[in-house]
């Protein structure tokens, strides 16, 4: 269930089922699962839709990387998903919300003279196995709904592992934008080379042909910054990243128009197996892989543990070529873990980091591996 869309409808309503029925019958049906209101009564009574509006429960709601969607807007992106003859509808984003959402509502209102009312529980036992799975009991480990912020970037990132390193200190202050400083757990500098599952990548809420799923690797180093807020000081921790890898050029100019990020494009493929998860990417002197095998089901990380350090620095910051710093907010969940019984990283490291770093990695500290969840990055801006 990692990564699906969530699709809420009425129970209750035919014509509701009518347009499941229609979803069922795509290929693209995977990409979602489906939950009836009435299971959730109260699950967007403080929850504002990706407009700002409040989410009224009715009807059709769309939760897409942790953000509502409803009226119009969930049956538009809805419809992008699916392809083929779906994509006709993409020509009434050209109709202003206000219009198309008093069109929905008016349909909405007279609904059940289309279909009337049904009783869900007649229904689901004559769907076959394959399509009463897309309709569990429960909701996915790491759902989470959004409240409503303007945001640069909005994706699912799906199983991240980190390989954590203990490195000098000197090492990475040569690469500390100005104004921040290292970040230290129990007193060691630490690094860790990252790698996860990019999905549903929307940029200021639009999609990039062939650019929506990919895999990213970077090595990231831990900061703390001292943010005036009010008359207050705010200790933000924080990442930087010394080199970041993704298999999309278009990705990659992005990062590095906006953020002056360390991106490269990369040839790169992962596996996602019940107990195993692996990443791999072409480097220029060979393949490289990290591989790790997992137990038991993801929890949240112990207080104070090396994995709660790791993975709750919920900013970024990036050094520019004018000598400023750029600082952007990364927001998520607390993420769930597994514990790890095997892990391994192998290939020619040195050809992607440099021997500086390359003899750092051997025996990690520890190795995290954590479920993800809906993500979104904010725009950034400088502070010094």
């Amino acid at each position: 269930m990692r990564g699906s869309q969530i699709l809420f409808y009425d129970g209750h309503c035919g014509t509701c089922h009518k347009f499941i029925r229609l979803i069922l019958r795509s290929p693209q049906r995977e990409r979602f699962f489906f939950y009836s209101l009435s299971q959730f009564p109260d699950l967007f009574a403080t929850t504002c839709d990706s407009d700002g509006l409040a989410v009224t429960g009715e009807s059709i709601v769309l939760v897409r990387n942790g953000i509502a969607l409803q009226r119009s807007a969930a049956i538009l992106a809805i419809a992008s998903e699916m392809g083929s003859f779906w994509a006709i509808l993409g020509i009434f984003r050209l109709i202003p919300r206000v219009l198309r959402d008093a069109a929905y509502e008016l349909f909405a209102k007279h609904r059940f003279r289309f279909f009337g009312r049904v009783v869900p529980e007649n229904l689901c036992p004559l769907a076959p196995p394959e399509v009463r799975r897309l309709f569990p009991s429960r909701l996915p480990d790491g759902f989470h709904l959004f409240g409503q912020r303007d945001h640069f970037l909005s994706a699912q990132w799906n199983n991240l592992i980190f390989f954590n390193y203990e490195v000098p200190p000197e090492l990475l202050i040569p690469h500390l934008p100005k104004g921040t400083e290292l970040d230290l757990w129990q007193g060691k500098a630490l690094c860790s080379l990252v790698a996860f599952d990019f999905r549903r990548t929307l940029v200021l809420g639009l999609s990039i042909p062939w650019h929506k799923d990919f895999e990213e690797v970077n090595l990231r180093f831990y900061v703390s910054y001292q943010a005036k807020v009010g008359n207050a000081l705010e200790i933000r921790r924080g990442v930087v990243f010394v080199s970041e890898l993704v298999p999309r050029f278009a990705i990659a100019t992005i990062a590095k128009v906006f953020y002056n990020e360390n991106y490269k494009a990369a040839p790169m493929s992962h596996e996602c197996g019940p107990t195993s998860l692996s990443y791999s990417w072409k480097a220029s002197e060979g393949i490289c892989r990290f591989q790790v095998e997992l137990n038991g089901a993801p929890q949240l990380a112990e207080e104070g543990s090396i994995d709660e350090f790791i993975t709750e620095h919920y900013w970024g910051y990036a050094a520019q070529r004018d000598g400023s710093t750029v600082e952007y907010e990364v927001e998520h969940p607390k993420w769930l873990l597994w514990k790890v019984s095997a892990s391994s990283v192998t290939g020619p490291l040195a050809s992607e980091y440099g021997e500086e770093f390359n003899r750092y990695f051997v025996n990690p500290v520890s190795v995290s591996v954590a479920l993800g969840s809906p993500v979104r990055i904010f725009q950034g801006r400088k502070i010094k």
